[in-house]
This record gives C-alpha cells, structure tokens and sequence, in this order.
C-alpha cells in the first residue's frame, strides 16, 4: 500500500492533515466550491453552461493524458468512463466520429518535437470546437499554432471552416512565455517566426 498526504480545507481554513492509504487510484471530490463566496456564485452560469466546461477541462486533461483512467460521473450518471488506451485511440473513444479519418504525423527538429492527429480535409467544423493544442502536455492556447494550422490547410477547406487537430508539442520550456495570460492559458513562443515556419512547413506537407 502506498501512503499519500492529504488535507481538508473548510472556507479557507485547514480542517484536517495527515496520511491516507492510496491503493488503486486517487479521487478527487468538491462540493459547494462557492458556498462562502456570493459574489462568485453569480458569476456562475447555467448548470448545463457550468457542465459543459467541466466536460471540456476532463476532455482535455485525457487527451493530453492516455495512460490514465478517467470516469465522470453527473448526478449519479456516468458521463465518460476512459480505460488506459493510446493517443489514437482516446482520441477516437471521445470523438467517435473521427474514427478513420485521422492522419497522423511525427517529426522533430531543433526546436521541439511534435506529434498530431489532423483530419482529413472532408471532415471539418463552423469554429475551432475540435482543435486542442498540447504544450510540453498542458492545454493552451497559441494564436500562432492556429495561423500556422490555418496555413497548411490553405485551399484544402473552403469558407471559414476548421479542421479537427491534436497537437502535441513538447519544446524547451525557457522558449515558452506562459504568464501572458491571467489563467495561463495562452502561451508565447520566444523564437516565434521560427517556430510558426518550422511547423506550417511540418503540418502542411
């Protein structure tokens, strides 16, 4: 048996500290996270609204992560139950419709490494709902990852349309600028125009 740390905490006050015995998996449980806290309680939205991020934050968390085994309950409703899997196939349990319709692609150079699934052409979305970028394995977002995307699929999607793509970078950290955003969830690149070249010329050939 492996023991673990573990700590309560009750509006903002630690109730309870010690170890615990951690057999199989870890559980991770909130409730009433704003009970204390109005003034954040009416910035929620709708349940359904508030759900829907939550589905997206465990989408992205199993994406990056398909070692894994994820479950999502919803009042007593199991919403995702993920085994162990590969990259390919999470991607294809959680979006069953891409099933087939993947490219896959690996390269490297100097700069970073870069694993990706991107669809074919024909399979496309109104906005960017099936794309997920992966940083050194953290979701983020990157305006220049989109335009060097954008890029390689020029002439290929006609209109305004996306196509679905998993990217999976893994680069120096000291190149990465994660504190333009107050969530850290945009990045920057340090070398920009040579990152943004290197991987337009990868996705598009």
């Amino acid at each position: 048996m492996l023991f673990r740390s573990f700590i309560e905490i009750e509006g903002g006050r630690i109730i309870k500290e010690g170890k615990t015995g951690c057999l199989w998996n870890t559980v991770i449980e909130v409730k009433n996270l704003f009970y204390n806290v109005l003034p954040r309680r009416r910035f929620l939205k709708h349940d359904n609204t508030e759900f829907a991020h939550i589905v997206d934050i465990v989408t992205k968390l199993a994406v990056s992560h398909p070692g894994i085994e994820f479950v999502l309950t919803s009042q007593g409703k199991k919403v995702l139950d993920l085994k162990k899997s590969g990259s390919k196939e999470r991607i294809e349990e959680l979006f069953p419709q891409m099933r087939s319709e993947l490219i896959y692609l690996e390269s490297g150079n100097s700069l970073f490494r870069l694993k990706a699934f991107l669809s074919k052409p024909e399979l496309n979305y109104p906005r960017r709902v099936k794309q997920y970028i992966f940083i050194n394995g953290r979701p983020v977002v990157s305006p220049l990852v989109y335009h060097a995307l954008d890029e390689s699929y020029r002439g290929l999607i006609e209109g305004r349309n996306y196509p679905a793509a998993f990217l999976f970078m893994e680069i120096t950290p000291a190149l990465v600028d994660v504190n333009v955003h107050p969530t850290k969830k945009e990045i920057k690149f340090k070398r920009e125009s040579e990152v943004h070249d290197l991987l337009r010329g990868i996705l598009k050939d």
